[in-house]
């Protein structure tokens, strides 16, 4: 018997063939596992889809509402950029004419105030006695009183320009 294991002979073909048929036959293994897998992946992705049916819907039918509210806020948002265009416009123009009248009351009060400063140095001067004594000279008192009453009222006029003095 041992002979007769030793005695049989195979030929390459036979052998090719041989290990051809084995390797078909994994491939088919492989194919087949891979297969079964792809199923699963397959049945688990509708149970996914059929999960998300339900909220993918409802979100889709509230979408038309959705874009209307958009809309409308859109809207209301170019209507509120509207009026504050609309009003910033005057204020801008205000603010440019309150700027200017402030420039001229500064102005005018700057000019008051140097008038006022300049009528008290000439009170302050007409009665310095070294002026005093310099006015001596002049040919009559009626000329010295006209001065300082002029001095006085100028003084007067310019602290209520300036609004020291004010009306009661």
């Amino acid at each position: 018997m041992t002979g007769f294991f030793l005695d049989a002979t195979i030929s390459l073909s036979d052998l090719c063939q041989l290990l051809l048929a084995l390797a078909g036959v994994a491939v088919l293994v492989a194919l087949t596992v891979l297969i079964i897998k792809l199923i699963k992946i397959l049945t688990n992705v509708n149970q996914i889809v059929s999960d998300l049916k339900s909220p993918v819907s409802e979100c889709l039918e509230s979408l038309p509402e959705t874009m209307s509210n958009v809309n409308l806020i859109v809207g209301n948002f170019v209507d509120i950029s509207d009026d504050i265009a609309e009003t910033v416009t005057p204020l801008l123009a205000s603010t440019a004419e309150i700027g200017n009248s402030t420039q001229v009351l500064l102005t005018q009060v700057s000019n008051t105030a140097s008038e006022a400063l300049l009528a008290v140095q000439r009170g302050i001067h007409f009665f310095d006695p070294k002026q005093r004594e310099r006015r001596r000279g002049e040919k009559s008192s009626w000329g010295q009183l006209t001065k300082a009453a002029g001095s006085a009222y100028n003084t007067y006029r310019a602290l209520k320009k300036a609004g020291v003095i004010k009306r009661k």
